[in-house]
């Protein structure tokens, strides 16, 4: 299964001690290096008995990582601009572990928001997104998921807000979106952002389902088509209204 990877964004770095330690409260055992990775720069550990996980510290700053959600980033925005240093936490499953590429993604942002809750920001590589630290950790813990897994991100044309869904294909699962059309910008987002996590549960929606995304509406269908954001992704639309 293809590794996770997320960065957790800091003005100052934790130390490597203060990241055994968390470690260390997951039930894991700690494991020589790989070889690419140099010494006194991170940690190598078997979680749970089903994970590994290396979490490696840098004194620099992924570029796209410094650009927060507008709506999921916003106690950490004005700040992304003073991180100088990352934690990245990378999530290798074990060659006889059986789980869903979704149970795999949640186990990942589950361990990245306990080896790094002390982060100003949290930028999943798979969703493109970088959100508030206490939101990644409350999505994980409370939900919504997709906050944390496959967030929602609006777009305007023509004076209408569309949306679509950014890291659901990582999962094997099409992408979601709206066609631009009336619906406020709002209830937009918390609309696609409950189908979202409809998406990534046991029971995802498929094409021919038809769904109320907000109060006052009349009732959509979900039609299979391919991704605003790339045409060789599969999507599921609602048509705009």
């Amino acid at each position: 299964m293809e590794p996770r990877l997320a960065l957790g964004l800091y003005p100052t770095l934790p130390t490597l001690d203060q990241l055994g330690e968390r470690l260390n409260a997951l039930d894991a055992q700690l494991l020589e290096l790989p070889a690419e990775v140099e010494e006194g720069t991170g940690l190598f550990a078997l979680v749970e008995n089903d994970y590994l996980v290396l979490i490696r510290r840098t004194e620099s700053v992924l570029p796209d990582a410094q650009t927060g959600h507008p709506l999921l980033a916003r106690a950490s925005a004005p700040h992304l601009k003073d991180a100088t240093g990352m934690v990245v936490v990378i999530t290798y499953a074990t060659e006889n572990l059986l789980v869903s590429p979704v149970e795999f993604a949640l186990t990942h942002a589950r361990l990245t928001a306990a080896l790094v809750p002390d982060a100003l920001a949290i930028h999943n590589t798979g969703a493109a997104a970088t959100v508030d630290a206490d939101v990644f950790r409350a999505a994980v813990d409370e939900g919504p998921l997709s906050y944390a897994l496959a967030p929602v991100w609006l777009y305007e044309e023509d004076g209408r807000y569309g949306a679509y869904t950014m890291g659901l294909h990582r999962y094997g699962l099409p992408e979601l979106q709206v066609a631009p059309g009336s619906t406020g910008p709002m209830e937009l987002f918390q609309g696609l952002t409950q189908l979202a996590d409809a998406a990534l549960s046991p029971n995802p929606p498929t094409a021919g389902a038809t769904v109320l995304l907000a109060e006052g509406e009349q009732p959509r269908t979900l039609v299979e088509s391919t991704w605003v954001v790339g045409k060789d992704v599969p999507a599921l639309t609602l048509p705009a209204v």
